[in-house]
């Protein structure tokens, strides 16, 4: 048994970014989309199916490599190994990292037990979130989390009841090789890499799959800033980039015209999704996703926007989907999640699997 290391509210109390985190200059997240890791190199993607077993799912053809041999959800990939979640039996709150090969899914490693303030759930609950992703630095493991939780009882709740269920709280700790864990505080990737006078840029809002945000998009030594602006007939999206250490503007770029567009990055801020909300009403109109790359402004593919809620990403030649379908609002269960592929080329579907699913709660009566 693992002795337990203990998140106080130290850790609660440290500022998550929406657009990633800097702690070396060749530190990247492995995020691909939420509770998935993929390794580009081989074009493997790890994340749990609906039994909750952890898998290597080849993205050309959606075959299944391998399997583990327990419950396990993947946070991200270090060294030739998938980082992954296991949850502590007996307590909701703690949570401990496994090390798999990211070959054969043999279990390498397990660090000590991470105990979280008592209010946070790590497995899925009604009306709790967690969500964790890594990054390998090298000397230690930098582990990001954030975790929600909101009122969902019956009765109208008091203000003290929602002040006593209504909870946020995110942090970043380090794992060092004996597994011991450590609170840090971060700072965004804008702040630390790009000169202080771009720190007031403005952009147009976009949604990065958990969270709203109006700060420009950071991946590496790329800034962006999104321009949706107004005309007569419609909106005009364009984008402007930076490159660091010198902070000069080197592009400016119309990307797209449309009546009602809704703006998406792929959680690694590599790619931005683009859909005409207008479209959506119009049944004789096509309903897609246009993607672009962020690094050069250009456009990658078009794919269907699916019906539910989807957080999307670009492999080698795919277009990889996480679907959530949302149950009737009259109604509780699961939320069923399932993960697709498009070609890029021809926006065809691929393949499909379904994934693991999240308690959802059906409203009082």
């Amino acid at each position: 048994m693992h002795p337990s290391i203990k998140i106080t509210a130290l850790a609660a109390s440290l500022m998550f970014f929406a657009s990633g985190f800097a702690t070396g200059a060749n530190v990247r997240s492995s995020a691909f989309l939420p509770s998935i890791a993929v390794n580009h190199d081989r074009n493997i993607a790890f994340t749990s199916l609906a039994d909750g077993r952890l898998v290597a799912i080849d993205l050309s053809d959606g075959n299944i490599r391998w399997r583990s041999q327990r419950q396990l959800e993947s946070v991200g990939l270090a060294k030739g190994s998938v980082i992954a979640l296991a949850f502590a039996e007996g307590c909701s709150h703690c949570l401990q990292l496994v090390w798999l090969s990211d070959a054969d899914g043999r279990e390498q490693r397990t660090s000590k037990t991470i105990t979280f303030p008592a209010w946070v759930s790590v497995e899925p609950a009604v009306g709790k979130q967690f969500t964790a992703t890594v990054e390998d630095s090298g000397a230690s493991l930098a582990v990001h989390w954030r975790a929600s939780s909101v009122y969902v009882g019956g009765a109208h709740p008091s203000s003290q009841i929602l002040k006593n269920f209504n909870k946020n709280a995110a942090g970043t700790f380090l794992i060092d090789a004996r597994g011991e864990a450590s609170a840090v505080a971060t700072q965004s990737k804008a702040a630390s890499m790009f000169p202080a006078a771009l720190r007031e840029v403005k952009t147009t809002t976009w949604w990065n799959c958990s969270e709203w945000s109006d700060t420009p998009i950071v991946d590496g030594d790329t800034m962006v800033a999104l321009d949706l602006t107004a005309r007569l007939d419609g909106q005009t999206l364009s984008a402007r980039r930076w490159r660091s250490p010198s902070g000069q503007l080197d592009a400016t770029r119309q990307l797209a015209q449309g009546s009602n567009m809704a703006l998406q990055t792929s959680p690694d801020a590599r790619y931005l999704f683009v859909h005409d909300g207008a479209l959506q009403a119009n049944a004789k109109a096509s309903t897609s996703w246009h993607v672009y790359s962020l690094s050069t402004l250009r456009p990658v593919a078009s794919v269907p926007y699916p019906p539910g809620q989807a957080c999307a990403n670009v492999a080698a030649d795919a277009v990889v989907m996480l679907i959530e379908k949302i149950p009737p609002s009259n109604r509780g269960g699961s939320r069923a999640r399932e993960l697709v592929a498009y070609e890029t080329s021809s926006g065809a579907l691929r393949w499909s699997v379904e994934l693991r699913g999240y308690p959802q709660q059906a409203p009082p009566r």
